[in-house]
């Protein structure tokens, strides 16, 4: 009898111990996940600024005249994660519409590990 509380108390103890270890890498991987979320929110930060330079300078019209919108659904840009690699845009001015494509530089943020793209200069701009 005694031998089977203990194995019955050895194997709870087992049981315990893996749940502990299972919700740690949980937790971790949450942070991480948050951690990367940040990073990917200052870079999309960091990529419309430097798009909206590079679209007023091609277009001779203030930042203030130009807003961006995702080509998938519409949005404004600043609502989303703007860092990969195929880098397009439509953009409103006060004077029409125009559709973007940018090339990109590949950036890769050290601390997170996390591979993301920046616009590097117009490739192509298309009135609509």
């Amino acid at each position: 009898m005694k031998k089977l509380i203990k194995m019955i108390f050895s194997m709870e103890c087992l049981v315990i111990i893996l749940m502990i270890g299972f919700l740690s890498m949980v937790f971790i991987g949450m942070l991480n996940t948050a951690k990367e979320n940040n990073v990917k929110s200052q870079q999309t930060y960091e990529n419309i600024k430097i798009a909206e330079e590079l679209i007023a300078k091609e277009l001779n019209k203030d930042i203030k005249n130009i807003k961006l919108f995702d080509n998938r659904q519409g949005e404004e840009l600043n609502n989303q994660k703007w860092v990969e690699e195929d880098m397009n845009c439509n953009v409103k001015t006060d004077d029409g519409k125009y559709k973007v494509y940018f090339n990109v530089k590949k950036i890769i943020d050290k601390k997170t590990n996390t591979e993301m793209y920046a616009p590097k200069n117009i490739e192509k701009l298309v009135r609509e």
